[in-house]
């Protein structure tokens, strides 16, 4: 049961996206405006958890406990997201907002973009915040590359390293976060799971439609989640949960050591759509007594949705709409 209420989700999320706004207006003066990656209201959320992560949780625990530091980001896009209905509100990506808001942030930053358009921009801009030396970017397919990225982390003592994955849908094959997730290194991960685009395709294997589930089975790693969807299905579970289980599943089963998995819900534009970040680490001796802090982030995240940004970002460009007529439209 969520404790936070409306208008105090609306403070809290409105000081995040201030700072966004400030740092992306800041990063677009000073770096060239093309390839501006398309975002959406609810893009700000997992962004907004991202960035209070790393900025409040990760760097401030690990920095103490290990002597190495890395980021991890699969997809990661031009550096600067604009919006359709907002084109004068920019915000940094994942990877600048990774090097940016901490501090004492990460000894070093591995960030892959199979666009070049989107790779050269996000040079550009990753340039203008940090020091070259101290990130290596890709311009490939994610599932060629993340070998020998492990391979590099794992080649440092006392290491740590968070994960950003953050996939349009099924462009990270498992193979790839297997990999990640049997490493030797201790990691953090936070991936985006489209619950709803990967529902839609495995219902389309299912009634005959889709006649070739390659795609899929790369995603999932086997064959053996349709057999699995088919008996949630017969349960009556709908497949959005079952494609979520039988990843998560799979997850806590590849994992070196014990894991914690949380599961935040971010809402979509239309209710009850959504996307998933599956947040996974390390089970500690102590109990990760800082999940507290994860979970209560997690509800500031499931508390936002799309009328709710879109109000906190209208009275941040001067154009306030009324939160009460969005309280109101909550009670109804």
């Amino acid at each position: 049961m969520s404790t936070l209420s409306t208008h105090e989700t609306y403070k809290l999320l409105k000081k995040q996206l201030k700072e966004l706004i400030s740092v992306g207006s800041l990063i677009s003066k000073h770096t060239s405006p093309s390839a501006l990656f398309e975002g959406h209201s609810w893009t700000v959320l997992k962004l907004i958890f991202l960035k209070l992560y790393v900025e409040k949780i990760y760097v401030p625990i690990i920095r103490k406990r290990y002597t190495n530091m890395f980021y991890v980001d699969l997809f990661a896009g031009s550096g600067l997201d604009q919006f359709e209905k907002y084109k004068d509100a920019l915000i940094p990506g994942s990877p600048l907002i990774s090097c940016i808001f901490p501090e004492r942030g990460f000894d070093h930053l591995y960030l892959v973009e199979e666009y070049s358009e989107f790779a050269e921009a996000l040079k550009e801009r990753m340039d203008f915040v940090y020091l070259p030396e101290k990130f290596s970017l890709f311009c490939c397919d994610a599932n060629k590359i993340y070998s020998k990225i492990i391979e590099e982390i794992e080649e440092n003592s006392r290491a740590h390293f968070l994960a950003f994955i953050d996939p349009y849908a099924f462009e990270i094959e498992w193979l790839t976060l297997e990999r990640l997730l049997r490493s030797k290194v201790r990691g953090d991960f936070i991936i985006l799971f489209q619950a709803n685009r990967i529902a839609q395709n495995v219902g389309g294997v299912l009634s005959g439609r889709i006649k070739n589930p390659r795609v899929l089975n790369a995603f999932f790693g086997d064959t053996t989640w349709i057999k699995f969807v088919q008996e949630r299905r017969k349960k009556g579970e709908k497949i959005t949960n079952a494609v979520l289980e039988y990843y998560i599943k799979k997850i806590m089963c590849s994992k070196r050591r014990e894991s914690v998995v949380e599961r935040i819900k971010v809402p979509l534009f239309r209710k009850p759509r959504c996307y998933f970040l599956i947040f996974v680490t390390n089970k500690t001796i102590r109990n990760n007594p800082w999940m507290e802090k994860v979970i209560e982030l997690k509800e500031l995240i499931e508390k936002g949705d799309q009328e709710l940004v879109d109000s906190i970002i209208s009275e941040l460009l001067g154009k306030p709409k009324s939160i009460l007529s969005y309280m109101d439209s909550e009670e109804d």
